[in-house]
This record gives C-alpha cells, sequence and structure tokens, in this order.
C-alpha cells in the first residue's frame, strides 16, 4: 500500500472497494495499468517444471495477466491459450503457437485442453460463483494445476478459505484433487497462506 493509502487509511479516508467493483473487468484492467505487481507477477513461473510432469499438448492459463508463463511455457506445448477479462499492456508479442482472449470465465465458454491452470485467480471469485467455476474448469481439462492466495489481501481477494477448505471444494468435484503444496509467501506474515491444488 502506498503512504497516500496508508495516511488516508490511517485518518479513516481509505476505503476498501465493494464486491461490485471487485467483480468488473474494469476494476482489473486499471489494476493492469497502474499497479506494479500485476504488470511483474506471474505465480506460475516457478512452477513450470512440476507442470510440465503431466504432458501437456495444450494449455489453458486462466487470468494469464502479464502472459509471462504463456510465453515460457508456449515453449513445451503445441498451444497455449491466455483467458483474462482484462487485457494487461505488458504482454507484448506472444509466440505464434500462444494467444490472448479476453473471456469472463464464469459466462463465457473455455477452450478445452490437456491442462487448465491459474496463478492467484480463484480467490477473485465471489464465493457465490467459485465452486461452479472450479466445476467448469474441471470439465475442460483432464488436468487442473491452481496456485491459489488463502488471505484477505484488503482489496480482491473475495473468497478467503484455508488450504483445507479449497481442497474440499475441490474433491466434491474429484476425489482425486490433493493439496500439492502450502505455504506462507510473500510478505512473510503468518496468515499470508498460499497452496496449490492439481490432480496429477
Amino acid at each position: 500500500m502506498g503512504i497516500v493509502k496508508s495516511v488516508r487509511k490511517l485518518l479513516g479516508l481509505y476505503k476498501r472497494p465493494s464486491t461490485e467493483q471487485v467483480m468488473q473487468a474494469e476494476y482489473y484492467q486499471k489494476l493492469h495499468e497502474e499497479n506494479r505487481a500485476y504488470q511483474e507477477n506471474n505465480w506460475l513461473v516457478p512452477e513450470m517444471a512440476r507442470l510440465l510432469t503431466c504432458s501437456p499438448k495444450s494449455v489453458v492459463e486462466i487470468g494469464c495477466g502479464n502472459a509471462r508463463f504463456l510465453k515460457a511455457v508456449a515453449q513445451h506445448v503445441e498451444t497455449a491459450t491466455g483467458l483474462d477479462w482484462a487485457v494487461s499492456p505488458m504482454i507484448g508479442a506472444l509466440p505464434d503457437n500462444a494467444k490472448v482472449q479476453r473471456a469472463d470465465v464464469t459466462k463465457d465458454e473455455i477452450p478445452s485442453a490437456d491442462l487448465i491452470c491459474s496463478g492467484d485467480v480463484l480467490e477473485h471469485f465471489e464465493p457465490s460463483v467459485v465452486e461452479s467455476v472450479v466445476a467448469k474448469l474441471h470439465s475442460r481439462a483432464r488436468h487442473n494445476f491452481h496456485v491459489i492466495a488463502c488471505y484477505d489481501d484488503g482489496h480482491s481477494h473475495l473468497t478467503v478459505m484455508e488450504p483445507a477448505q479449497w481442497l474440499s471444494l475441490f474433491q466434491k468435484i474429484d476425489p482425486a484433487y490433493k493439496l500439492e503444496r502450502a505455504w506462507v509467501r510473500r510478505k512473510q506474515k503468518p496468515n499470508d497462506q498460499v497452496c496449490i491444488i492439481c490432480n496429477f
């Protein structure tokens, strides 16, 4: 949080955006255009080797953001597709076998693939739709791999659950899902927990 926001928060002037604001593409478009973390981070890049163990020929990344992972994984697969409802100005040129599509995965069609993955995306859906989104992702790919932030970020994490709760949600759809890993990341605060749920 910047100095101005910190001061405003201390003075009681900082207001957390409403759920209605957060659930609009315009909100994320502004973050992609102005927020350095959104422009630089992609939490799937460090998981590349693990993702490739399922030998996918086609990959769909949900919430592809700056497309850093999409560009990297395209070197190892036949097709790589990124879906996001905002278009990051950081995407730049893509390999011939990669593309980015603007889509709202709560409503729009999701392409089928060998692997569907996401990095810090699922927690941005509100609780009323997150289970149906997970079921939809499961139905479109044999393999799923999702990095999930399990903490309140103060503005856009709408579904905040413990790793075991996320696992339970996935296992309602298919018992094959497992908790690959859970750890504390980023600011190293005890509550800033992250987990990976996958089915391979």
